[in-house]
């Protein structure tokens, strides 16, 4: 084997090493920012939207308080069918009110 022949073994080898590593590291850093704070949050407020659709169509009639509550209720059920297993009142609530607010907004807006 040529000095060529195994320098370009070796380049090969090496690259094709460096190729998992990259991927890997790719795979374990987009897991650690799925669990940042701000994709987290989008992950609630997703759900609490889903649960203020529930509320407003299944008690339309009911007060505001009654709908926030049923809200509230079908968002942790969501939540915790999807896996995640606690979320603090003051984020489940903010989420509610946003996606309340965001849907009185889409509404305007038509």
């Amino acid at each position: 084997m040529t000095k060529m022949e195994l320098f370009y073994a070796v380049a090969g080898t090496l690259a094709g090493v460096l190729t998992v590593i990259f991927a890997k590291w790719g795979t374990e850093f987009k897991k650690m920012a799925d669990k940042t704070p701000t994709k987290v949050d989008d992950y609630i407020l997703k759900f609490a939207k889903m649960g203020v659709e529930y509320a407003e169509k299944y008690f339309n009639g009911s007060s505001n308080e009654t709908k926030k509550k049923m809200a509230t209720l079908e968002t942790l059920k969501q939540l915790g069918e999807n896996g995640v297993k606690e979320v603090s009142n003051a984020v489940l609530g903010q989420a509610i009110e946003t996606a309340v607010k965001e849907k009185k907004e889409k509404e305007a807006g038509k």
